[in-house]
């Protein structure tokens, strides 16, 4: 991959570890129309495409933040009902489930800090959940951390 003398990569790229630098060659191919319309306003004076371009952009994030809000909101109804069916009664609550929500993994002391359950039955609550294959368990360094799954897969597309 070349540059031009006026490719902001060697930029971006001077001081990095040369590991980083072809992850940052992709970024900077996204990220050269930013550089060449901002420069053709600076030299040429060329607002419109350069605004065009920006409105695009904010248009297309927005449009693809509310579809991740959707489907998000979507998971979570989707969670509570199953919650309501495979939990017992004991452990079910909107509230509970809302907390697999906050971020996509979850441990005792979230419950705890939540006010939903002391310790000790904030850990049968959270292995409810796993038996009910709404988390999924792992132990980390010591603790115990919770994984949703699901809600994981969306943040990461």
């Amino acid at each position: 991959m070349s540059f031009s003398a006026g490719s902001p990569v060697p930029i971006l790229t001077r001081g990095l570890p040369t590991s980083l630098v072809p992850s940052l060659g992709m970024f900077s191919l996204l990220v050269c129309p930013f550089f060449r319309l901002l420069r053709s306003v600076t030299t040429k004076g060329e607002w419109e495409k350069w605004i065009l371009y920006m409105l695009d952009g904010i248009q297309t994030t927005a449009v693809e933040t509310r579809e991740r809000i959707t489907s998000i909101r979507r998971l979570l109804d989707q969670t509570l009902a199953l919650g309501h069916t495979k939990l017992p009664a004991r452990v079910y609550s909107k509230e509970l489930i809302e907390i697999l929500f906050r971020q996509p993994y979850t441990k005792v002391q979230n419950l705890v800090d939540s006010g939903i359950a002391e310790r000790k039955t904030a850990a049968v609550y959270l292995r409810e959940l796993e038996k009910a294959g709404i988390l999924r368990g792992k132990k980390v360094g010591k603790e115990f951390l919770f994984l949703n799954g699901k809600l994981f897969q969306l943040l990461s597309k």
